[in-house]
Formats: C-alpha cells, structure tokens, sequence
C-alpha cells in the first residue's frame, strides 16, 4: 500500500521536482501570494473608503485573490477585476459547484 525503497525513492524525487517547478521553497510562491494580498487589501480600502456601503459582500474580492493566485501560479497570468473572460470562468464555475 505504502511505497518504499526505491518506488519511494522515486516517488519523492518526482514531487519535489514538480512543486519546486511550481515555486514551492522559493520566494517566487512569497511574492505572488503577497502580490495578490496587496491587490485584495486594496480593493477592501476602496469599498470601505466610500461611504456609500455599509455591508460589504467579500465573495467577489477573496474570489479573485485566490484565483488569481491560482492563475498566476499554474499560467503565469493574472486578472483584473473587471475581466469580462474572468466573469465567465466564475460563472460556469458557479454552474457546475450549484448544480
């Protein structure tokens, strides 16, 4: 059931290798989680800054930081809060969770 000797061997060494690829152990992983927190703390000053709200709905904001966390981690690529193909992904994603 376990692996051992040298499967594990093995084993070990193919998933240091992919989650190093992925940044783990580096400060690149550090900087783009940072990146993303900056971006959301700033969006909540933003929506807490106007006096116009009194609740403030954190789905969308958390949504888009971790996703784009996501994102930048496995493409390279991040969106804005007003991306039209962002609205869609979250939308067919909405669909299937709800479905």
């Amino acid at each position: 059931m376990y692996a051992t000797g040298e499967k594990w061997k093995e084993q070990r060494s193919f998933t240091l290798h992919v989650l190093r690829d992925f940044g783990f152990g580096r400060t690149l992983m550090e900087e783009k989680i940072l990146n993303q927190t900056k971006q959301l703390l700033t969006t909540l000053e933003e929506l807490l800054g106007s006096n116009e709200v009194e609740l403030v709905d954190l789905n969308q904001p958390i949504q888009l930081c971790v996703g784009n966390i996501i994102s930048d981690v496995i493409f390279g690529y991040s969106f804005h809060k007003n991306d039209e193909r962002l609205a869609t992904i979250n939308h067919v994603m909405d669909e299937v969770w709800l479905s």
